[in-house]
């Protein structure tokens, strides 16, 4: 027994090793624009593992000297692949919206990736901040830190 529960038999127990199929199975939800958080547990894996993989695959990819074991470089080998995959699925909505721009159906390509890439597929929004009158924002600065200065001395 662990923690006063009895422990699954060894058969019913999660998946934690990183293996080609696993690896093949979450980005194949992946590539069918499955979110990870989604595609780990589909493919029979916990979120948190299967991300814990892909953030210690970036470590590695970016040199950290404590992530270059085998089981690192792994790790950064799926972070490739999952990049990949990603990529993939991006690739085929982009398709998908060309071929349907022509068809002039494409709300719901647009939809998707409006929301999956919304850095780059989104609506760009203006923002202006305008003073009284329309006038530039004013900014005073250093008053401000001269009342606060001010306002510490007298109380303390």
């Amino acid at each position: 027994m662990v923690g006063g529960r009895k422990r699954k038999p060894r058969k019913e127990r999660q998946q934690l090793t990183l293996n080609d199929d696993v690896e093949k199975r979450i980005l194949d939800f992946v590539k069918a624009g499955v979110f990870l958080k989604h595609a780990a547990p589909a493919a029979g894996i916990v979120y948190t593992t299967a991300d814990g993989w892909v953030a210690r695959g970036y470590k590695c990819l970016q040199g950290d000297p404590d992530e270059q074991s085998k089981t690192a470089q792994r790790c950064a080998e799926f972070a490739k692949n999952y990049e990949k995959a990603l990529a993939v699925h991006a690739s085929s909505l982009i398709v998908m919206h060309t071929r349907e721009c022509k068809k002039g159906n494409v709300q719901a390509i647009q939809w998707q990736l409006e929301r999956r890439y919304p850095n780059e597929f989104g609506p760009i929004r203006r923002v202006e901040l305008s003073g009284p009158g329309g006038d530039p924002v004013g900014v005073q600065l250093r008053e401000a830190i001269e009342r606060k200065r001010a306002k510490a001395n007298s109380e303390g």
